[in-house]
C-alpha cells in the first residue's frame, strides 16, 4: 500500500518485494495463489482502515471466497530495505505462513 505522492524508498520497497515474488513465488503468482496488488491507501480509505495504515507498507493477506480473512501489515520493510536477505526472509515469512509452509515464523 502505498500513499499518492511516492518517495523513492517507496518505489524501491515496491520494486524489491515484486522482485522477491517473481524469483522465490512465480509459480504461485501463475496459478493463482498470490496475487500482486498496489493500492493507493489515501484513496481506498476503508481498506487502510482495516489494515491500520497510515503509511506507506507491504500488506499480505489470506483471502478466502473473495473476502479477506486475515492479514499481516509488514512495516519493518522500511528499516530491512537496506539489508535486501532480511527484508526477503521478513517478507517471506509472512507468505510462507499464509500459504501453510514451515519458515513462516515473523
Amino acid at each position: 500500500m502505498h500513499a499518492t505522492f511516492r518517495c523513492e524508498t517507496c518505489n524501491t520497497i515496491e520494486k524489491m518485494t515484486r522482485e522477491l515474488l517473481d524469483k522465490a513465488y512465480a509459480a504461485e503468482l501463475a496459478d493463482g495463489r498470490i496475487k500482486w496488488q498496489e493500492v493507493d491507501f489515501q484513496e481506498d480509505e476503508p481498506l487502510a482502515e482495516k489494515f491500520g495504515v497510515v503509511a506507506s507498507c507491504v500488506v499480505v493477506t489470506r483471502v478466502e471466497e473473495g473476502k479477506i480473512v486475515d492479514f499481516k501489515r509488514l512495516d519493518e520493510v522500511w528499516t530491512l530495505m537496506q539489508n535486501p536477505g532480511q527484508f526477503n526472509q521478513y517478507i517471506s515469512a509472512a507468505i510462507n505462513l499464509f500459504l501453510g509452509r514451515n519458515g513462516g515464523n515473523l
